[in-house]
């Protein structure tokens, strides 16, 4: 976590090109997504854990996925508006770390309090 955070801080969120794995945290993040899956394995019938399975694999790509190009200077996804929104959401989250925990969606943190809008930076 330090790493990304180290990185990309303050006013330096985005790079001209892509810096590998090096510091990846996914990791962490793996952790407790094997332990809700190896929980339900004995809780779901076997087609619901499936889609279970399937959508949570899928989330953690287009997390993954996006926060990786929020951080490419020329990303491909810049011609479009929804992305330069959650960009700078995204962004918000590196100047001050105690909001936007989200990548793709920000409703757990508008639940939990810790969404921040561009506007109230």
């Amino acid at each position: 976590m330090q790493f990304h955070h180290v990185h990309y801080s303050g006013d330096h969120v985005v790079s001209a090109r892509r810096l590998g794995n090096a510091g990846n945290n996914t990791p962490y993040f793996l952790i407790p997504t094997f332990l809700v899956i190896g929980a339900t394995f004995f809780v779901l019938r076997l087609d619901l854990f499936l889609v279970q399975l399937a959508t949570m694999s899928l989330s953690f790509c287009g997390h993954v996925y996006l926060d990786r190009q929020y951080h490419v200077e020329a990303s491909w996804l810049c011609r479009f508006s929804w992305f330069k929104r959650k960009q700078q959401l995204h962004f918000l989250h590196h100047r001050y770390d105690n909001c936007n925990f989200a990548v793709i969606d920000y409703f757990w943190d508008r639940l939990f309090g810790t969404y921040r809008s561009v506007g109230t930076s």
